[in-house]
């Protein structure tokens, strides 16, 4: 479930009540569906609580924050190279808060993205996708029709350019890291998303991320030339069409 700390810090500004039940542990978080306060005229909502750095890839992490680790002090970006105490706790902070810039940014454009609610000690709150019974299942466990898949296909690729437009790319989307709910998909799991004015390889991890998904559904029987819609977005990125 939560540290204490977390849940102390969310029951006392009134975001909760009290946890439900763990929904996803993975290797960098642990989301939890919690019974939301009334003040926030929500049912319910789930709190990600990112473990220890400790306990995550720090070379993993390292790959996609140079933008953001070239905007700190000299002294904060050694540490976090060194890998000391201090520099763990930056890059801690720096990981987490990026995840929830990347919501608050892609909520804004109007992604289907899940809405950021408010930020605390290492973790986020943040819209539960699904219901009390059932959190919304990943995409990769989801069968659908062949004019469901195209649909979301098309859905999923409108979202990908509204993140270029917002200055995006999620580095990381798979079929594991979409939700489906509502006949429609939500994007999840940011903090390792990238800035493609900055990253020396956009075009690459944007053909990346649409190859990952339009693989899952070329075995469900759609054809996509994921190529070449990455190849398009980024030429409007680019040119500023977007």
């Amino acid at each position: 479930m939560l540290t204490s700390e977390t849940l102390d810090y969310f029951t006392g500004e009134a975001y909760i009540t009290r946890p439900i039940r763990p929904m996803k542990s993975g290797k960098e978080a642990t989301v939890v569906l919690c019974e939301a306060h009334p003040r926030t005229g929500r049912d319910l909502i789930a709190i990600k609580e990112y473990k220890p750095i400790e306990e995550r890839g720090f070379r993993a992490d390292l790959a996609y924050m140079g933008a953001d680790i070239r905007t700190l002090k000299a002294r904060d970006r050694r540490a976090i190279q060194k890998k000391t105490a201090w520099g763990h706790q930056m890059q801690e902070g720096l990981w987490i808060h990026r995840e929830w810039e990347r919501l608050v940014e892609l909520h804004a454009a109007g992604c289907d993205v899940p809405e950021p609610i408010a930020q605390g000690p290492r973790s986020i709150a943040m819209e539960y996708i699904g219901s009390i019974e059932t959190a919304a299942p990943q995409l990769n466990r989801v069968r659908l029709g062949h004019r469901e898949a195209r649909d979301a296909w098309e859905r999923i690729v409108a979202n990908v350019e509204k993140m270029l437009a917002a200055n995006v790319i999620h580095c990381d989307l798979s079929p594991y890291n979409i939700l489906w709910w509502d006949e429609r998909p939500v994007l999840i799991d940011f903090p390792q998303a990238v800035d493609p004015r900055t990253a020396r390889d956009g075009h690459e991890l944007l053909e990346r991320d649409l190859g990952n998904v339009a693989r899952h559904f070329e075995r469900l029987g759609l054809r996509v030339d994921s190529r070449s819609v990455a190849h398009g977005l980024w030429v409007g990125f680019m040119f500023a069409d977007l």
